[in-house]
Order: C-alpha cells, then sequence, then structure tokens
C-alpha cells in the first residue's frame, strides 16, 4: 500500500525492532575489533621497548 497505512500494522514495530537488533549487532562488533586492535598496538609498542 503506497502512501497508504500498511497493510500489517503490527509488522511495523517488529520490523524496527529487528533493524534495532542488527545495528546493536554491528556496534558491539565494531567496538570489539577497535578493542582487539588497541590491545594489538599495545602489545607491539610494548615489544618494540624491550
Amino acid at each position: 500500500a503506497t502512501g497508504g497505512s500498511p497493510d500489517n500494522p503490527g509488522r511495523v514495530g517488529e520490523i524496527r525492532r529487528t533493524i534495532a537488533r542488527i545495528k546493536t549487532v554491528q556496534s558491539e562488533e565494531r567496538r570489539a575489533a577497535a578493542t582487539v586492535a588497541s590491545a594489538d598496538v599495545k602489545r607491539a609498542s610494548k615489544a618494540k621497548r624491550s
């Protein structure tokens, strides 16, 4: 239904929750990758000093 009310209004909330879930997982993955990269940099700089 273009421009009108959706065929299944209950599905809109379900889709919004699904999108939020996907965004949360992506954010967590980015945060975990940044943490690993940061740890690698710290480890590399510590090894250089030795």
